[in-house]
């Protein structure tokens, strides 16, 4: 009757030989006993009498359905659904990038210094999708992940009348900060930074032209403790503010770089590019003056190597392997991973090892002098000139063994003379 191995290991001996004497008792004729349930029944009275045998006998009953009980209960545990995993992020294939258009050049600007209609203009973005865009940024940078702690960060300096640094509160940043916060307590009771995601995926595919929202669907919902805050015992961009930003997100420097020049690229041309890179070494008016300079270098290597023109293909790549990280907790990004996006996106276009030494060289170098043109009496925040850069350019290659020595240095002084490249 008990052939199934986990209900017999469940059934407690007592009411297995309980059952099995009932079941001979039952078989019996009437007026005689089995042997069996005789020596059973003999051998409980001799030992507890016969009152004793009747409560032994429930117990015995009880024990038995005790054990049937937990046999269902450990049956429907098993068939219980387990929840869904979260979806794997699909890897960009260099194939599938298309040909992008190459970067624009940003001049001599200075974006603090520019009015709200000159933004406009220069971005192609309405004030709400810069807010959008800002707060967005400011959130992953300070937290690594969305938990709409920026919102409240918002609303607080806005009826404080105090301002830490962690956003600007703009009125267009307090009217989106009201707007999600009423949306996130109606749907899920508490902020959650989930609506301030659905409006960044929807900005973001207007300056890709790919919707991501798909990827991200099934990631954690995170509630806000708190407004979010950015490290302030540190100055900016210093290394005790590096390192502990780098603590409090979870994010790598060259993950914190990727996100900030990411998200000040449209800010000047409207999509992502790539020409936030060489304006960023190039131009001590950068929103980004104070980046690691040899993060920016990979970048603009990378993007270089893997088609031969700057249009932002890898700090895109980089992006997305950063989003990767913040809401599904994959391995995220990293100087090496784009340097080999770089090479495989190139060997799909059979380019040349010389095609490539040319883009880590020449190709490097006149990047950067495209903007350095209106900048040479501007040296660089951390006092590299702009011929200082294109020497760096120059002879920091991006594959090994493959520099031009002293005949790119000569370019490079040649530049400083004033004189012809070519």
């Amino acid at each position: 009757m008990f052939g199934n191995p986990i209900i017999s290991s469940l059934l407690p001996s007592s009411g297995l030989t309980a059952l099995q004497g009932s079941q001979m008792g039952a078989a019996r004729p009437m007026g005689g006993m089995m042997p069996g349930a005789s020596m059973q029944v003999s051998s409980w009275g001799n030992a507890f009498g016969s009152q004793n045998q009747s409560m032994g006998m429930q117990q015995s009953w009880m024990q038995l359905l005790y054990g049937l009980v937990m046999v269902q209960l450990f049956q429907t545990l098993l068939q219980k659904p387990q929840p869904k995993p979260l979806p794997e992020p699909e890897p960009i294939s260099p194939t599938l990038i298309e040909d992008r258009p190459e970067a624009k050049v940003i001049g001599d600007i200075n974006y603090r210094n520019l009015n709200l209609e000159e933004r406009r203009k220069l971005s192609n973005m309405s004030d709400r999708e810069r807010a959008v865009l800002h707060l967005w940024g400011r959130q992953m940078i300070a937290e690594g992940k969305q938990d709409g702690g920026i919102l409240l960060t918002v609303l607080e300096s806005a009826q404080t009348g105090q301002n830490d640094g962690t956003v600007l509160t703009e009125n267009a940043e307090v009217l989106l900060a009201q707007e999600l916060v009423a949306k996130e307590k109606e749907r899920f009771g508490a902020v959650t930074g989930r609506t301030l995601d659905e409006e960044f995926f929807k900005l973001y595919e207007k300056l890709t032209g790919k919707d991501i929202s798909a990827r991200y669907a099934n990631a954690p919902l995170h509630k806000a403790d708190g407004p979010t805050r950015m490290p302030k015992q540190f100055r900016l961009d210093s290394p005790e503010w590096e390192s502990a930003l780098q603590e409090q997100s979870g994010l790598n420097g060259f993950e914190n770089s990727v996100l900030r020049l990411w998200g000040h690229n449209p800010l000047f041309t409207g999509n992502i590019d790539g020409s936030i890179l060489a304006f960023t070494l190039a131009n001590e008016k950068s929103l980004d003056p104070g980046l690691n300079k040899a993060d920016v270098r990979n970048l603009l290597e990378a993007d270089m190597v893997a088609d031969g023109k700057l249009n932002g293909d890898a700090l895109e790549k980089a992006f997305v392997d950063v989003m990767d990280k913040m809401y599904l907790g994959t391995e995220g990004a990293s100087v090496e991973k784009t340097k080999q996006f770089a090479l495989d996106r190139a060997r799909a276009l059979k380019r040349t090892a010389q095609q490539i030494k040319q883009s880590t060289t020449e190709g490097v170098q006149d990047a950067i002098k495209s903007v350095g043109k209106t900048m040479k009496d501007h040296p660089v925040l951390t006092g590299i000139s702009i011929s200082g850069l294109l020497t760096a350019a120059i002879i920091c290659p991006f594959l090994a063994g493959l520099g031009m020595g002293g005949a790119g240095v000569a370019i490079a002084q040649r530049l400083i003379e004033g004189g012809r490249d070519d």
